[in-house]
């Protein structure tokens, strides 16, 4: 799936990617800058990306350092952790990968295990997360 007015964007790569891996479908159980309340037993298991910050632009090459935030869920605590520690074992250490969006992906590197956080308030389902640093060039916008 592509999403082209975000091209290039980091959690947006991220998405295609897990989806390309096989973790899922972008906007079904993948979601980007969104975990929707679940509406149907497809959004009952899954993943989120979340782009919570940055690091200062390069100055003398086009490159940029973003932080995500993966959040899994599930109705199942075992199942959540599970999916958590396959997506990060899926993304941590991935180095010199194009994406999609032609963007040149130098490293990703979580900064730490995927951690319970806890249970959804009104669904009762289980919450999963980590977060990832990512060394990442800026794709140049083509005429």
């Amino acid at each position: 799936m592509t999403i082209t007015q975000y091209e290039g964007f980091a959690d947006v790569d991220l998405g295609e990617y897990l989806e390309d891996q096989g973790f899922g479908t972008v906007n079904t159980d993948i979601f980007v800058g969104v975990l929707p309340a679940p509406s149907s037993a497809t959004e009952t298991d899954c993943i989120a990306i979340f782009q919570n910050g940055s690091g200062e632009p390069y100055v003398t090459w086009a490159g940029e350092r973003v932080e995500l935030e993966i959040v899994v869920r599930s109705d199942n605590r075992q199942t959540a952790a599970n999916n958590a520690y396959a997506v990060f074992n899926a993304i941590h250490k991935l180095t010199d990968t194009t994406m999609n969006s032609n963007a040149i992906y130098y490293y990703i590197r979580a900064k730490g295990s995927p951690r319970y956080i806890g249970i959804e308030a009104d669904s009762k389902r289980f919450l999963y997360s980590f977060s990832v640093i990512v060394l990442k060039s800026i794709p140049t916008a083509e005429a």
